[in-house]
């Protein structure tokens, strides 16, 4: 055993000293490995097998990307030229008008004196402008600091003074420009806010009409689209005003007009090119303490677009893709930049409420879409397309998939004429977004995909961060269960000045490669595609063994009874810890369907993943900030209190809530 260590040690240290030419050479010969094409040992650890390039082509495998140029150029490089990249509610936007916009705002940032190594906070909704101005600060070697459309004045402050920026630009939107306002409370350093409405590129009829869509399509309209439309632009009247108020009563607050008339724009000198440059900074959600800046850099940016250019995953020029996704988390950027450097034409929507999401889908009819598994399951749920043919890459990603609701929407998108199915893809701001993805020809139920074509992936045993200094991690073999680690060129340059939690995340480990600690358990197969098992924190050990709570969780949503659940750990007296799982019930749920569910985790699992209680709730909660399941507030949940729950049994349910018992 020791010998097999000491040799598995020496292979990872030669493996170190490759040229980039013998990294390839040896990346194609592990693709010929896995395929069968030649016969050879394989060693049985991820890392060093890499089975997922099977799934890619050997051409894509040998092309390299330039890492140093700025994200613009690199955008320009490779988009084709008299394709729409960008629509607006109904204004579009090529190459050539993308230039256009990039360096009017090159221009007037060079007249604001704004030059390398400076930062620029953004508070923006869905808008092209910020695609524009941040292609813009690249190219003078400025930093774009996007803080999420919906933080506390107290957070804006905060994330704002970390990138030390002088300027904020801002969403024309009444609660982003109190919250902005509001800031200055918590000693925000800006100097000024400048505002830009949501309609400043865009085309009103255009807006008119999708307004008009959405209003005619909703189930829960039951006014004449006329009624609606008007009550509906009332609205938009009354928040202008709001709007106005604010910005009048705040001298930090400055117009799109007034800042186009004070800079009208300047020469400027392009920066000199740097893959280590920062370019942007997005924010952890900081659920558990302070949100970390995330500073990814022009190699990263560009690595993560290059990989989505050429995965051959179907992201073509003749596809069409729909966006909600506000600028804030790095999958941003996935779901805009990369994809248009793909050719893809990208609908921005800038406002837009949970239920309205499917009318979205079915105005705009989109091949790709990146949503939450909470706005797949609203579709379904829907179910008003009536031809869902145009959808050939539904893409999931962020929260958890379970697989009963993977196949219930896939079941939905075929029985609606769609020859697509749901695309898992996993990653953190920390990668650049995403790092794994459900190609079609590496699709199985239940996997979030196989590595990124420039990123790997591998199992390592879970360990603290004082665990790991003592030794490093050893790493896992094919379907063992321990933390998901990644490296490649897409991990962050660190937390922006913060070396205490960078430390934490990215280690060194005995290959010499800096991995990213994702705190996520899961396995990889023998293919290379990866299962997700939950947060680390979503574990805990029952009667001596491990319990992975996102486990009871798939076994409990495969019974019809069961509309939702989520399962937490609870501290328990006589076990130490145990599951409790709360479950949203489907109208058939009653007294006899706990046994039921008990048996049925039985079937798959050992008697330590049965629930010892389930708690029925009307909902399960989500958090304001990233719109995933909020454990925390299930975990503090006091079940026990005799004012608000009722225990019968393994049953906790709410006072008010009527439980019936099954007839014999």
């Amino acid at each position: 055993m020791f010998d097999e260590i000491d040799q598995l040690k020496e292979y990872r240290e030669r493996l170190t000293k490759l040229s980039e030419k013998e990294k390839i050479q040896r990346d194609l010969y592990l693709k010929k490995l896995s395929n069968g094409e030649i016969q050879g040992p394989l060693i049985g650890f991820s890392s060093l097998d890499k089975p997922w390039l099977k799934y890619y082509k050997e051409k894509n495998i040998i092309n390299r990307v330039d890492e140093s140029i700025n994200p613009y150029e690199y955008l320009k490089s490779v988009s084709p030229k008299n394709v729409k990249l960008i629509e607006y509610y109904g204004k579009n936007y090529n190459i050539k008008d993308i230039e256009k916009k990039v360096e009017m705002y090159t221009r007037k940032f060079s007249s604001m004196k704004i030059k390398e190594g400076d930062t620029v906070s953004f508070i923006m909704l869905d808008v092209p402008e910020i695609l524009f101005m941040w292609m813009a600060l690249s190219r003078l070697g400025a930093i774009t600091n996007l803080i999420k459309f919906d933080e506390s004045p107290e957070r804006i402050a905060y994330m704002n003074n970390i990138g030390k920026s002088k300027y904020m630009f801002v969403s024309e939107v009444p609660f982003i420009l109190k919250n902005a306002s509001d800031s200055f409370k918590f000693n925000n350093n800006a100097e000024n806010i400048i505002t830009i409405p949501i309609t400043n590129e865009m085309n009103i009829k255009g807006y008119i009409d999708n307004i008009s869509d959405v209003l005619s399509k909703s189930k829960k309209n039951n006014k004449s689209q006329i009624e609606a439309l008007k009550e509906y632009f009332n609205s938009i009247k009354e928040m202008n005003e709001e709007s106005k108020n604010i910005i009048n009563n705040n001298s930090k607050f400055m117009t799109i007009k007034q800042w186009n008339e004070k800079f009208k724009g300047d020469n400027y000198k392009i920066c000199e090119d740097n893959p280590n440059r920062t370019s942007i900074i997005v924010y952890t959600g900081g659920t558990t303490g302070k949100a970390k800046g995330v500073e990814l850099t022009n190699k990263n940016i560009i690595s993560m677009a290059h990989t989505f250019v050429y995965s051959d995953n179907g992201f073509d020029s003749n596809k069409t893709a729909l966006n909600i996704l506000p600028p804030g988390p790095a999958y941003y950027l996935n779901a805009t930049y990369a994809t248009m450097c793909c050719g893809v034409c990208v609908n921005l929507i800038s406002n837009f409420k949970i239920e309205e999401y499917t009318q979205l889908i079915d105005k705009y009819k989109p091949n790709i879409f990146l949503s939450g598994p909470i706005l797949l399951k609203q579709m379904v749920e829907d179910d008003i397309i009536d031809d869902a043919s145009y959808i050939t890459f539904p893409i999931s990603g962020g929260d958890k998939l379970h697989e009963s609701e993977e196949v219930a929407i896939n079941n939905y998108l075929k029985k609606h004429n769609s020859n697509g199915f749901v695309h898992q893809g996993y990653g953190e701001s920390e990668c650049t977004g995403v790092a794994t993805y459900s190609k079609t020809e590496a699709y199985k139920l239940g996997s979030i995909g196989i590595p990124m074509l420039n990123v790997e992936v591998g199992i390592f045993d879970y360990q603290d961060y004082d665990e790991y200094l003592v030794e490093k991690p050893k790493e896992k073999k094919y379907n063992e269960i321990g933390e998901i680690c990644i490296t490649g060129p897409t991990i962050m340059k660190g937390y922006k000045d913060n070396i205490e939690e960078t430390s934490k995340v990215l280690r060194r480990h005995d290959d010499g490669k800096i991995w990213l600690h994702t705190d996520d358990l899961g396995y990889l197969d023998s293919d290379g595609r990866l299962f997700h098992r939950g947060r680390a924190k979503r574990m805990l050990t029952r009667s001596g063994n491990k319990v992975w709570l996102g486990s009871i969780e798939d076994e409990l949503k495969k019974n019809e009874c069961v509309h939702d659940c989520c399962c937490v750990k609870f501290d328990d007296e006589e076990e130490r810890e145990v599951p409790v799982a709360f479950i949203v019930p489907n109208s058939n749920f009653d007294y006899d369907s706990v046994k039921v569910l008990d048996e049925d985790i039985i079937k798959s699992q050992p008697g330590s993943y049965v629930p010892k209680f389930y708690v029925l709730i009307d909902e399960i909660p989500y958090t304001n900030v990233n719109n995933k399941v909020d454990y925390k507030q299930l975990e503090n949940t006091d079940i026990f209190d005799k004012d608000n729950y009722i225990i019968n049994g393994k049953i906790i349910k709410q006072n008010n809530k009527i439980l019936r018992k099954k007839n014999n």
